[in-house]
């Protein structure tokens, strides 16, 4: 599989082969950043709809050439009018009753992918969506090949796949029938998305949310529990935001507003290791792995106190996103020995390996970083027979205590980690990164930002290399980092564990970037997965 490519007119970077030649077609059909993104996203939802699709939602940065400005796109999914803080049951042991809101049909919040695609057409789009549409509806319409992470998903059940693949019946004879037992070449295809594509590419990405397609989501949904309603369909619509930045050794970093904790917290993690001098330390030793992780902590637990959805509380973005902020954070860092436990448990802390990323660059200098999401892996495990979609289950990215900035409200945004991040140089747009991973999107790209920046790897070292985790008292390491690392860390007081290379755990990095001094653009996918890049 062909992970890295170069070229001089443009290149496209994504979660799954086809998805990326569906975009590299458009671009090579004059299509800009934004119409090839549409195309590589719809058709990561045929192709990979384990963790993304039409019932999802996301997040996309979008920086056009003709303008200084990053537009954030925020078309998250949001809470049903009919939800309330206590809607979720609890046992003795505080956790949800049959995992409720990560699975079946209270799980499930208003999808807002289509309603983002179409925003993003109308507005920064150059091409037709019938056009954009094609190599998606084609797609749908014959069998896709089920991919090693799909297939590494269900046979480890990562966040409860075979449960909800083994509850819910229609998810389970697309899906399990693919992988028991587990063939190398198998296939997998949906009924009736090809047809519901085709309807979208038609009549237009409302579609999704009034007429007869929103009435047939919403009539099966509510047959099953759910309490979703064709008003909570029709009032959906996108936020177009005004994106974060701050900067790390003189190169700015845009990312994603609140309600996703990305943007924010990369930011803060990049300003408070950036008092480090890292010129002394080789790439991931112990002490530099120590600085970072302890820089980690303290970032994640502003991202636990303080962001959520920002129409429902005020998120003090500007003091987080701070020079004078990580000063006070580095301060309380020890160099020399193990930090206090700084992220009180959540709900919201689970370990999704969610989420797919795609970047876009265009010969016009056009860039668009997009992250989607339908939640954990298969979602609510519900799909839609009628119309072919697996849906969400985002109601688990809310915090379960009432009164929390996160908690459940009605038409609330549940905090995401998702973070699209595009870098500039000389007020020019260079690197565009983005990950998989729940929680681990943000050290992921964190990561992959200083092995550019600090490190000078070349962009498939700095996303192919050993990465690390750290969000309250435990630092996760990759096998790749080295017993010696980990055995080190321990002496520093660090709990400490190891995890094998090829688990999903460390997330799916996509990344492009422009090399201004050959002009010409190169991108490069995740080895851990399924990701590939294409250019020409």
């Amino acid at each position: 599989m062909k992970r890295t490519a170069r070229g001089k007119r443009g290149v496209v970077s994504s979660a799954h082969p086809l998805a990326t030649r569906a975009g590299l077609s458009v671009l090579k059909k004059g299509g800009n950043a934004v119409d090839a993104a549409i195309a590589t996203a719809l058709t990561l939802g045929v192709v990979a709809p384990v963790w993304s699709g039409l019932g999802g939602g996301g997040f996309g940065l979008i920086h056009l050439s003709r303008s200084d400005k990053t537009v954030a796109l925020d078309y998250r999914e949001v809470a049903p009018k009919n939800s309330s803080p206590r809607m979720f049951k609890l046992n003795a042991a505080g956790e949800v009753e049959n995992d409720s809101n990560a699975i079946g049909p209270l799980a499930i919040a208003v999808p807002g992918a289509a309603s983002g695609i179409a925003t993003m057409l109308e507005r920064y789009g150059s091409m037709e969506l019938r056009d954009l549409c094609r190599f998606a509806c084609d797609q749908a319409a014959r069998k896709t090949p089920t991919s090693p992470t799909m297939r590494l998903i269900i046979r480890e059940n990562r966040t409860s796949a075979l449960e909800k693949l083994s509850r819910f019946q229609p998810a389970g004879s697309v899906f399990l029938k693919t992988i028991r037992p587990l063939k190398v070449r198998s296939r997998f295809v949906i009924p009736k998305l090809a047809d519901t594509l085709d309807m979208i590419a038609r009549e237009g990405m409302q579609s999704f949310y009034h007429g007869p397609l929103a009435e047939r989501i919403v009539t099966y949904l509510k047959s099953n529990g759910a309490i979703l309603t064709q008003e909570d369909f029709a009032e959906y619509s996108p936020e177009i935001r005004d994106s974060v930045s701050g900067s790390y050794r003189g190169v700015e970093v845009r990312g994603m507003p609140p309600p996703s904790s990305g943007g924010i917290t990369v930011i803060e993690i990049l300003n408070i290791v950036e008092g480090f001098d890292f010129s002394t330390m080789r790439h991931n030793s112990p002490q530099a792995v120590h600085l970072m992780a302890e820089a980690m902590k303290l970032a994640y637990a502003d991202r636990r106190s303080y962001i959520a959805d920002p129409d429902f509380v005020n998120v003090p973005t500007a003091e987080l996103s701070s020079k004078e902020h990580a000063d006070r954070l580095r301060s309380m860092i020890d160099r020399n020995t193990v930090g206090l436990s700084y992220d009180a448990s959540s709900a919201f802390s689970h370990d999704g390996g969610n989420t797919a990323h795609l970047n876009v660059m265009d010969k016009d200098g056009n860039v668009v970083a997009l992250t989607e999401s339908i939640e954990c892996f298969f979602g609510s495990g519900i799909l839609v027979p009628e119309v072919g979609l697996l849906m969400n289950d985002e109601m688990h990215d809310f915090d379960l205590e009432p009164g929390h900035p996160n908690c459940i409200e009605a038409k609330k945004r549940p905090m995401s980690s998702m973070a699209p991040t595009i870098l500039f140089e000389d007020g020019q747009p260079f690197l565009a990164v983005g990950s998989a991973g729940g929680p681990r999107i943000i050290s992921s790209v964190m990561q992959t930002i200083l092995n550019v920046v600090e490190f000078r790897m070349t962009l498939e070292q700095a996303v192919a290399a050993p990465r690390f985790h750290c969000q309250r008292d435990k630092i996760t390491l990759e096998d790749g980092i080295g017993r010696s690392t980990l055995n080190a860390l321990k002496k520093l007081g660090h709990r400490v564990k190891m995890k094998a290379r090829r688990d999903l755990f460390f997330g799916g990095v996509q990344a492009a970037i422009f090399d201004s001094a050959r002009k010409r653009y190169l991108g490069t996918a995740d080895p851990r997965r399924d990701g590939t890049a294409l250019a020409f």
